[in-house]
């Protein structure tokens, strides 16, 4: 084939064709096509809604790699549930333990000290759904709080209720001392003052 420096091609890529044209670029025969072509094929989106396929297999991708980091966080969380005795096995489901509601084991938590197995399976309950849908006002679907028999939703009590003013001035402390604060130190007393 000869070639001719006078010549170029042009190509214009699309996801169903790809398209071709020479064009004569200077001499008497300028802007002249010397030769154009079309390649056509299956456009890579789905017959009833058009969707691209690539979004398809980047959605499906992302729902395997949501369900693989849980079931290895879930993993993780019986191993250690295990290693420190809270949970009898690592088995699948040693974290539905019939009689548990994990909603309130979790609202019982702040009245009263928990079991070991009653720990796992408020804990589990935590680790797997990770609190991103129990604040989701949108959707209430089977991680939203259970109603009771007074026609409302179960709450988490106020912690002051609860906690010893030692205790609220320790977790004061705490959150005063921790990621890059310098607050001063709160102590009991200046607790039942504010109460």
């Amino acid at each position: 084939m000869e070639i001719h420096e006078t010549w170029r091609l042009g190509l214009d890529l699309g996801i169903g064709s790809c398209g071709w044209a020479i064009v004569e670029e200077s001499g008497p025969a300028s802007g002249r096509i010397v030769a154009l072509g079309v390649r056509t094929f299956d456009v890579p989106e789905t017959d009833k809604e058009r969707t691209p396929t690539n979004q398809l297999r980047r959605q499906h991708r992302g729902l395997r790699k949501v369900l693989r980091r849980r079931r290895q966080r879930m993993n993780q969380i019986r191993r250690l549930f295990r290693t420190h005795l809270l949970i009898a096995d690592e088995r699948k489901r040693a974290l539905k333990i019939s009689g548990l509601d994990p909603w309130v084991l979790r609202a019982e938590a702040l009245e009263r000290r928990l079991s070991g197995p009653e720990l796992a399976v408020a804990l589990g309950h935590i680790a797997k759904h990770r609190g991103f849908k129990s604040n989701s006002k949108r959707e209430r679907g089977a991680n939203a709080p259970k109603e009771i028999s007074t026609g409302q939703w179960e709450t988490m009590k106020p912690l002051g209720e609860v906690m010893t003013d030692a205790e609220i001035a320790a977790a004061a402390n705490y959150i005063r001392s921790s990621w890059g604060n310098a607050g001063s130190a709160v102590q009991a007393a200046d607790v039942a003052k504010q109460r």
